[in-house]
């Protein structure tokens, strides 16, 4: 009996295939028999008739009878029914920007697309197809936030260069360059940085260069990805934080190392082709997204670098008060855009004077200090005059000549 129409007790369909045995025409032997069936039947013996079939089996595929009707005509009558539903549910799927109800899916089916899953043509993505193909889309131009400063080169005006490194620089050590960078080489002078229309460009004479960047602040665990687009190509790496230390290539070499004793990236040239580098980047995940990412914000990227380096060519910094004529030490606060990572080194170019405003005496400064001390705001530091300097009174740190600028790193 079928469990989805109990009112049909000769059929098993859907549950199970119907077998309905085939009838056949009657033998020659089997003649007499049979008319000794029938003429039971038309005198009403139904006795008689079911003991000649019981007697001879193989009629049974001859007889047409009402068990055998009824058991071919149920399953036919559940085939039916079962396509018939078959049929509504397909209806429903091909139109369901319809009010469609009592169906499979009930309680106005056709409104599913407009009201739950909205108009594809209103779609923002090229692909307006389907929902599968506008997410597709959507996901090839996603990306991932990158772990490496100052990592856009393809136009030279937004890349961070406050030492203002021209093009052409050529590296005499392994020393920083443009913001947050370090070039890296094995042998003095042999390699050639310059800014290309569409990159960094960076050739080696002899043996290998190239240039690294060190993380404050590196992820311990997980997989990321180091990838670089260099000469119009993309070039990755994918390893595990926990271990930091992953690399490809020969001619073009990109590493992820322990470089004095902290996490960096780095890439190397080992021939001597010009090779130019568009952008690098630093990600979570095991695919890189280098080629979805925005255009570098240099205001951004400009504030990221200043908290390691900061270099100031103010003409004039306000100083403290003086509180013995006998102090030749002056106190220099300079305002900081972004506070500073560690209290930095100074470095000063050019020679510097003290200046109350009134006196127009030169008073050269005679040392800078090593170092400042850094606050969220500004850094402070302490000058010493050649002279005595008189108390009470306003100083300011001037430039003895034009374009004189002052360092402070906290590289690194």
């Amino acid at each position: 009996m079928s469990e989805k129409y109990p009112d049909l007790p000769e059929a098993t369909f859907p549950e199970s295939v119907a077998v309905i045995k085939q009838k056949r025409e009657p033998k020659t032997e089997e003649l007499p028999a049979i008319q000794q069936y029938y003429s039971y039947i038309n005198s009403g013996n139904l006795v008689g008739a079911y003991t000649v079939l019981e007697n001879n089996p193989s009629l049974k595929d001859v007889v047409f009878d009402a068990k055998s009707y009824n058991k071919q005509s149920q399953e036919i009558i559940a085939l039916q029914r079962y396509f018939d539903e078959i049929a509504k549910i397909i209806n429903l799927v091909n139109n369901l920007n319809q009010t469609i109800t009592g169906s499979a899916l009930d309680a106005v089916q056709g409104k599913i697309l407009n009201d739950k899953i909205g108009d594809l043509t209103t779609l923002q993505t090229t692909d307006k197809s389907s929902v599968v193909g506008a997410t597709n889309e959507v996901h090839s131009k996603l990306w991932n936030p990158n772990l490496l400063d100052n990592a856009d080169f393809r136009i030279e005006e937004v890349i961070v260069n406050q030492k203002g490194i021209a093009s052409g620089w050529i590296a005499p050590t392994s020393m920083y360059f443009i913001d947050r960078w370090r070039s890296y080489i094995n042998i003095a002078n042999n390699t050639t940085y310059t800014f290309e229309p569409n990159g960094l460009g960076v050739q080696v004479s002899e043996g290998y260069g190239g240039f690294i960047e060190m993380l404050e602040f590196p992820p311990t665990e997980g997989m990321y990805t180091f990838s670089a687009i260099i000469d119009g190509a993309v070039h990755s790496v994918t390893f595990d934080a926990s271990t930091w230390s992953a690399q490809i290539g020969t001619n073009i070499g990109l590493t992820v190392l322990t470089y004095y004793d902290k996490k960096a990236a780095r890439i190397l040239f080992y021939d001597t082709i010009k090779h130019i580098i568009q952008r690098v980047k630093l990600e979570k995940g095991t695919v890189s997204t280098i080629l979805n990412d925005p255009p570098q914000d240099y205001g951004e990227e400009l504030r990221k670098c200043q908290r390691y380096f900061l270099r100031v060519n103010t003409r004039s910094l306000a100083c403290g008060n003086i509180s013995s004529s006998m102090d030749k030490r002056v106190s220099v606060p300079v305002i900081t855009p972004v506070s500073m990572r560690a209290n930095p080194t100074i470095i000063p170019y050019g020679s510097w004077r003290l200046f109350n405003g009134v006196n127009s005496a030169a008073n050269p400064v005679a040392s800078f200090p090593s170092s400042g001390i850094a606050y969220s705001t500004h850094i402070e530091f302490a000058v010493i005059a050649t002279d005595t300097i008189a108390s009470s009174q306003v100083w300011h740190l001037v430039q003895s000549e034009a374009n004189n600028y002052i360092d402070f790193d906290a590289n690194l």
